[in-house]
């Protein structure tokens, strides 16, 4: 089933994109009649746009000449709106991009919804990262894997090797971690750092009560 192709207004430049509706436009009518003349989509294209937009407005414009194919009639639509063209990171401006997609303490042991799945936390950043791997070139040699390791989440840093050479050997391993063993080691973690946190709040409340303590002293000797 063919998904529904959203009005097109182009009084909504940030939330519209042409180049897109038009693609959509063109599956739409190759789903609901593959045998579908120019005279047809030039038809229909009209009711695909917003009433008194200024879409509308540019479709009610065309001349008979530009009315006599489908192929004038897109390129007269990209002529009015031109594709805009995304921005292009460089390599170095890219290799910044898997540092900063970092993996959060509460991420380990968690579940994610990508799309109408549910999948643990750490595989989908595992793909995330990889794909940024990709984009910044680096995916064939150990640019970065050590530092994006060391950014990683104590229980999950301590399932890993030491060393990775290529970013696939590091990402699977990532991937198949066990997810009763990032778990449990999150937990014991977690339980020791509550209870170094208890020592230290005891030791700090110690140090201030031998404070008033000894200012209690001097207070008294100077009395």
């Amino acid at each position: 089933m063919a998904e529904a192709v959203p009005l097109f207004y182009r009084d909504q430049a940030e939330t519209e994109n042409a180049s897109n509706f038009i693609k959509a436009f063109n599956c739409s009518m190759l789903f609901l009649n593959p045998l579908s003349t120019d005279a047809q989509k030039i038809q229909a294209l009209a009711n695909y746009l917003g009433t008194g937009s200024p879409a509308e407005h540019w479709y009610n414009d065309l001349t008979v000449t530009q009315h006599a194919s489908w192929d004038n009639i897109v390129k007269v639509f990209n002529n009015r709106w031109p594709t805009t063209k995304s921005a292009m990171l460089t390599l170095e401006e890219y290799q910044t991009e898997p540092l900063e997609h970092k993996m959060a303490e509460e991420d380990v042991g968690a579940i994610k919804t990508v799309g109408c799945q549910k999948v643990w936390a750490h595989i989908k950043w595992v793909e995330e990262v990889m794909e940024l791997a990709r984009l910044a070139k680096i995916e064939n040699g150990p640019t970065l894997i050590w530092q994006v390791k060391k950014q990683l989440p104590k229980a999950v840093k301590k399932l890993l090797d030491e060393e990775y050479k290529m970013w696939k050997e590091f990402m699977d391993d990532v991937k198949d971690l066990s997810t009763s063993k990032l778990k449990q080691e999150h937990q014991e973690i977690e339980e020791r750092k509550r209870k170094e946190e208890e020592q230290d709040s005891r030791l700090i409340q110690k140090l201030e009560a031998t404070k008033r303590a000894t200012a209690a002293d001097n207070t008294a000797q100077l009395q």
